[in-house]
């Protein structure tokens, strides 16, 4: 997730979305005039310019030393802290730790995707971040409908709403995302250039992973009834 305060805009990052690229490029707009953009985040940064959330596992590890009275040494512990900022945020604790004034005033987005494109990302990115190798379309299908009959896929409502009310102020469609970007950099006044939009996590589908061949009746209805919200308020249908 970002802040920046310069440009005065609040990016809630939700999953399988071209997120991660799009993050990338606002970057470094949260930044301070001289500051390089920290890539990778390890930890999460904040500063009178802006915030950006640490990316990857939301948690951070620090070593903490505990006296135990009844042995004659200090024993070390590994501690997990909730990372303030981080990741795929809900818009409930971004508004609780940004000041009232910054959440009320700054362009809320985000970026949104078809769910059936986005269950059929999220499946192929999860067996690749665990290193299982792909197997044969028909083994995928079957593999793919347990998965959804497992409840699996990612739902990113928190992300985009507080309870039943929806906060974003504009999106950015994963499906025309160039013309997209554009549109919301000339409303943040900020410059565009499609040479800085990468494909952080591109080219883990294989091509004949689509819609019409991985759903059946049943796992097609399974994803319109988690993703009625997304598809009655965007606009989306089953690819065909």
């Amino acid at each position: 997730m970002l802040v920046s305060h310069r440009y005065k805009f609040i990016f809630l990052k939700t999953r399988k979305t071209a997120s991660t690229s799009v993050e990338y490029y606002f970057e470094p707009f949260c930044l301070g005039p001289e500051e390089d953009s920290p890539g990778d985040q390890a930890l999460p940064y904040e500063s009178s310019h802006g915030i950006i959330g640490k990316r990857g596992n939301r948690y951070v590890e620090e070593r903490t030393w505990q006296f135990q009275y009844s042995y004659p040494f200090v024993r070390a512990l590994r501690q997990k802290k909730m990372a303030k900022w981080h990741n795929h945020m809900s818009a409930r604790k971004v508004r609780r730790q940004v000041e009232t004034e910054v959440w009320e005033s700054y362009l809320k987005f985000a970026t949104i995707r078809n769910p059936f494109t986005k269950v059929i990302s999220s499946y192929f990115f999860k067996k690749s971040k665990a290193r299982i190798p792909v197997g044969t379309p028909e083994e995928e299908r079957m593999a793919f409908r347990h998965w959804i009959l497992d409840g699996k896929f990612p739902v990113d409502r928190r992300i985009y709403c507080i309870g039943e009310d929806y906060i974003l102020d504009e999106v950015i469609r994963y499906e025309n995302l160039e013309q997209e970007m554009a549109r919301i950099c000339r409303k943040l006044q900020i410059p565009w250039d499609s040479k800085r939009l990468g494909n952080s996590k591109g080219g883990i589908r294989p091509d004949w992973a689509i819609p019409a061949f991985l759903f059946d009746s049943e796992t097609q209805g399974i994803v319109e009834r988690e993703y009625a919200f997304e598809i009655h308020k965007f606009g989306y249908r089953f690819p065909g």
